[in-house]
């Protein structure tokens, strides 16, 4: 009983012991972070499809190249046909164009011959009512005045012949009867002048002036309809055009996508390099001249192989380890000397999981390498040895 509390004794305190120990002491963190992995260019250009195609030509796998060297020719003869069309399409849209740009220049120049051709009639009517209508100089005052003159005269002249008649000598019976018919007379001239007057300024006056009234009237609505009318029949050209200039303009970007790429059809190297072509799943290229491709795609990489890195994919559990600037040195299993070498880059996202590599994450690190010659090859592979946080010189 007594040496089994001493064993528990010893073994609770061997537990704290180590509970009070760092972390990074418990799981080794002092000690190098080792992965394998393979020299690749640290400068590479991708070189992907432009559009959906047949490649003509591809240069071949391991070619060396230099800046300006044809590498890929796509087959434009499907995009050359259709910018073909497009081209006659849009000569076809510019004269459409140009006859509606021509069709709305008439319908505007006609429509203010019209409009002035309506405002002139519409200012004559008014020019007509106001000419009538004035009460002191319009054309019904002035018919007004002269058939009141006209009374007027009647009136003296019933007032003369009524004087005439005081002065007959009444046994002239002749000139009795002479000087009463002369009143007689004047009388139904003076009668006929108030009914002519009177007819005049209740009836033919308003009358008239309802009618000069409702010409000026006419000729406004008249004006507004023919405005309208022709607003709208320029509204409906100007609607049109802006269809043509949008589809032409829709057009015009297309033709520029296919001149951009008819440009691309041929692509050369950017940099001088070796050609890899890009593979899927094995070593085996995935594309060769004659293939058809799909826009975007990976066709091949250009490779410095005067600038070597290291890639190597190292574990979640040992990744947080590593640091950029971190020192390295890289054994090669071709031999030669150890290459020294920096962390460049650290990927913060996962490489794809493969089937048999189980669901282990893993993150891509690369080493910029200082010390490399002639001797060293793209694909060459090797250890990578990481140094706990020691920063190289």
């Amino acid at each position: 009983m007594k040496n089994s509390f001493g064993l528990s004794g010893v073994s609770v305190l061997l537990f704290s012991i180590f509970s009070t120990l760092p972390l990074a002491a418990q799981r080794g963190d002092d000690s190098p972070v080792r992965e394998y992995g393979e020299l690749e260019s640290g400068k590479r250009l991708t070189v992907q499809a432009p559009f959906d195609s047949q490649l003509l030509y591809l240069a071949a796998e391991g070619t060396v190249v230099n800046k300006g060297d044809l590498i890929v020719e796509y087959d434009r003869s499907k995009i050359d046909a259709e910018f073909d069309a497009l081209k006659i399409q849009m000569e076809v849209q510019e004269l459409a164009i140009q006859s509606e740009t021509a069709v709305l220049g008439r319908l505007k120049s006609g429509a203010q011959q019209k409009i002035g051709l309506f405002q002139a009639r519409l200012a004559d009517a008014e020019k007509s009512l106001e000419e009538y209508a004035n009460e002191n100089e319009g054309e019904a005052a002035s018919i007004a005045r002269s058939m009141e003159i006209e009374f007027e005269l009647c009136q003296n002249k019933i007032l003369y012949a009524q004087s005439e008649l005081k002065n007959i000598d009444l046994s002239a019976k002749s000139d009795l009867h002479q000087a009463e018919l002369m009143i007689r007379k004047a009388e139904l001239k003076s009668a006929l002048a108030k009914t002519q007057l009177d007819r005049f300024k209740l009836f033919e006056s308003p009358r008239h002036l309802r009618q000069l009234s409702n010409a000026v009237l006419e000729a406004k609505i008249a004006l507004k309809e023919i405005a309208m009318d022709n607003a709208a029949e320029i509204a409906k050209s100007e609607e049109k055009l802006i269809q043509l200039k949008s589809q032409y303009q829709i057009e015009k970007e297309k033709r520029s996508r296919l001149e951009n790429q008819i440009s691309q059809s041929r692509a050369v190297a950017d940099i001088d390099g070796i050609v890899t072509h890009v593979t899927v799943g094995s070593r085996t290229p995935s594309i060769k001249a004659g293939a058809r491709v799909r826009a975007r795609q990976s066709i091949l990489m250009i490779a410095d192989p005067t600038k070597l890195q290291m890639a190597v994919l190292v574990n979640e559990t040992r990744v947080r380890r590593l640091k950029p600037g971190q020192a390295a040195q890289v054994r090669l299993d071709a031999g030669g000397p150890i290459l020294m070498g920096t962390v460049s880059k650290i990927s913060t996202t996962p490489e794809p999981v493969s089937f048999l590599g189980g669901d282990i994450t893993k993150y891509r690190v690369e080493v910029l390498l200082k010390n490399v010659s002639r001797g060293h090859r793209i694909g060459m592979t090797g250890m990578a040895e990481f140094k706990p946080f020691e920063r190289s010189k």
